[in-house]
C-alpha cells in the first residue's frame, strides 16, 4: 500500500514500474467512478442509456488522462473523498438526505394514503348506488302503505293512495354519467399536474447533482491551494515524519512549537477531538434514524394498501335496515 501510494502521490514517476502502477491506479479509479456515475445517471437521474453511456465514457476518459498527466488535478480529485467527512461534507450529506425524503419518500406516502382512501370511497359509492338503484325497496314500502290504508281508512283516501301506488323506477344512470365525466376531467387535470411535478422533481434532482459534484471538486481545489500556500492551514499535527525531517536538519520540534499543536503518534484521536466529533455525530445519527423511520413508514403504508385494498374492494354483503315515516 505504501508503494502504491508513493506511485500515486508523487509529482512525477521515478521509474517505468512507477509509471505503470500510476496508469493502472488512474485507470481503476476512472473505471470505478465512471460505473458509479453511470448507475447514478440511469437509476436516480433517469437519463436514457445512450446519454448515460456517452457521459460516463467522456468522464472516464477525461479523468484518466488528467489524473495521469496533471499531478495537482490528481490531488484535488483524491481530496473529494475525505471532503465528504468534513463539516461541508456533512452539510451536503444532510441536504442530500433531505432531498431524498422530500422528493421521493413523502410523495410515495401521500400516494399510498390517497390510494387507500380512493378504495374506501369506491366501496362507499358502490354501497350507496346499490341502495339508490333498489326500486323494489320503494315499491314495497308504498304497497305496504296502501294495504294498511285499505284496512283502516275510508274508500276516498284509498283511491287517492292507489294513484300514489304506481311502480317507481329510480334511474341513477344520468347522475352516474355526469359523475363519470366529472371524475374523468378531474383525473386528467391531476394527471397533468402530476406529470409536471414529476418533470420538475427530475429537473431539480439533475441540477442538484451537478451542483453537488461541482461543489465537491471546488472545495477540494480550495483546500489544496490553502494547504500548499499557508503553512498554518490545517497543519497542527506534529507527526513522526515531521520530527525525522527536522532532526535531519538539527531542529527539535514539539507540539508547543506549533499553534494548537497535537502530537500524532498513531491513528488514535485525542479526547478534545473526540468531544468535538460527538455533537455532529449525534446530529447526523438522529437525522439518519429519522430518515430510516420515514422510509420504513412508507413501506408500511404500501404494505397496508397492498393488503387492505383487495379486502376492502371485496367487502362481504351487509344487512341494511331502513325506516320510512310518511306524515
Amino acid at each position: 500500500m505504501e508503494a502504491l501510494w508513493l506511485c500515486y502521490s508523487s509529482p512525477a514517476p521515478q521509474s517505468a514500474s512507477h509509471l505503470l502502477a500510476l496508469l493502472v491506479l488512474c485507470l481503476s479509479l476512472a473505471a470505478v467512478t465512471a460505473s458509479l456515475l453511470f448507475h447514478w445517471l440511469i437509476d436516480l437521474l433517469k437519463y436514457d442509456i445512450q446519454t448515460a453511456l456517452v457521459a460516463a465514457g467522456i468522464y472516464a476518459t477525461a479523468v484518466f488522462i488528467l489524473s495521469s498527466l496533471i499531478h495537482p488535478f490528481r490531488c484535488a480529485f483524491t481530496l473529494i473523498f475525505p471532503t465528504l467527512f468534513t463539516r461541508q461534507g456533512r452539510k451536503l450529506l444532510l441536504s442530500t438526505s433531505m432531498m431524498i425524503v422530500v422528493l421521493y419518500v413523502l410523495p410515495n406516502m401521500a400516494a399510498n394514503i390517497a390510494t387507500l382512501t380512493h378504495v374506501v370511497k369506491c366501496a362507499s359509492e358502490k354501497l350507496s348506488q346499490s341502495l339508490l338503484s333498489s326500486s323494489d325497496l320503494i315499491n314495497t314500502i308504498k304497497d305496504n302503505i296502501v294495504r294498511r290504508a285499505e284496512e283502516s281508512v275510508d274508500g276516498r283516501l284509498v283511491q287517492t293512495l292507489r294513484a300514489f301506488d304506481h311502480i317507481t323506477h329510480i334511474n341513477v344512470s344520468e347522475v352516474k354519467g355526469r359523475l363519470h365525466v366529472l371524475s374523468q376531467q378531474v383525473q386528467e387535470d391531476f394527471s397533468e399536474v402530476k406529470s409536471q411535478v414529476q418533470d420538475l422533481k427530475l429537473l431539480f434532482s439533475r441540477i442538484f447533482a451537478a451542483v453537488f459534484v461541482l461543489y465537491l471538486f471546488t472545495e477540494s481545489v480550495i483546500y489544496l491551494r490553502s494547504y500548499l500556500t499557508s503553512v498554518r492551514f490545517d497543519n497542527t499535527y506534529v507527526t513522526g515524519g515531521l520530527r525525522r525531517k527536522a532532526a535531519e536538519k538539527g531542529i527539535a520540534v514539539d507540539k508547543k512549537d506549533v499553534k494548537n499543536g497535537v502530537n500524532s503518534t498513531s491513528f488514535r484521536i485525542t479526547k478534545r477531538e473526540l468531544f468535538k466529533c460527538l455533537a455532529p455525530a449525534m446530529v447526523i445519527t438522529l437525522y439518519l434514524l429519522m430518515t430510516i423511520f420515514l422510509i420504513v413508514l412508507d413501506h408500511f403504508l404500501y404494505y397496508l394498501v397492498k393488503l387492505g385494498g383487495p379486502w376492502i374492494s371485496n367487502m362481504p354483503s351487509t344487512n341494511v335496515s331502513i325506516n320510512v315515516n310518511f306524515k
